[in-house]
């Protein structure tokens, strides 16, 4: 599938097209990428050693769902702001009342055909790299059995309408997006809902917890 965004006619686009892939052969040229058995990673924390630096670096990660289903999506991506994303995040504030320490998360989700994954990854003090971690695990653990409470998940509304209007005001944002949820079977009046089908679902739904965190994520954390 290719999208085009800009204001041109059916031919010069085609024209476009013609030109920008004149030079590809018919037929792709990587190999057909075989199935992968992933295994089981120990509950246990991963610790690696990275040399005498101030700060340790962590690492979450895990399987998560693909994104042929539009509202479980977005209600997962929402989630997984509510979590990770920003200074007013579950995991950011957990830390920040109970150590002292602020630090920055970032995580990022990625869906493919058959799956998807979940990386959360950040920078923590080591002095009480333990605790710090405990209590990372023990908020994740609370938050896929209790969920979001009223005033996150309505935050997380309002915060993924406002990124979903930035995007549709950037043609190559606009293009990508459109791009990568029709490879999933998205229809362009499902894309065109986002913000519509956002509103609607109830983040209290724990099916929607178990879609994005269907197991607790692996811990590596390098000191």
């Amino acid at each position: 599938m290719i999208v085009i965004v800009g204001d041109l006619d059916e031919s010069a686009m085609a024209k476009m097209v013609d030109t920008l892939f004149a030079d590809l052969p018919e037929k792709g040229w990587l190999p057909e990428i075989p199935d992968i058995n992933v295994k089981d990673m120990p509950e246990k924390v991963i610790h690696l050693p990275v040399g005498p630096t101030a700060q340790a670096s962590v690492i979450m990660g895990g399987l998560t769902m693909t994104a042929d289903d539009p509202k479980r999506w977005i209600a997962a991506s929402m989630l997984n702001m509510i979590l990770v994303t920003g200074r007013n995040s579950r995991l950011f504030r957990a830390v920040r009342e109970e150590t002292g320490k602020t630090y920055g998360l970032v995580s990022r989700l990625q869906s493919y055909s058959k799956t998807g994954a979940l990386t959360i990854s950040g920078r923590i003090d080591k002095d009480g790299v333990d605790e710090t971690v405990a209590l990372i695990r023990r908020t994740i653990a609370e938050f896929r059995k209790n969920g979001p409470t009223t005033a996150e998940e309505r935050n997380a509304k309002a915060a993924y309408s406002a990124e979903l209007a930035k995007t549709l005001t950037d043609h190559a944002q606009l293009a990508n997006m459109l791009l990568t949820y029709a490879g999933f079977g998205w229809s362009i009046d499902t894309i065109r809902q986002s913000a519509e089908i956002a509103q609607s679902v109830d983040l209290s739904d724990p099916a929607y917890r178990e879609a994005l965190l269907p197991e607790m994520p692996t811990i590596v954390v390098g000191e």
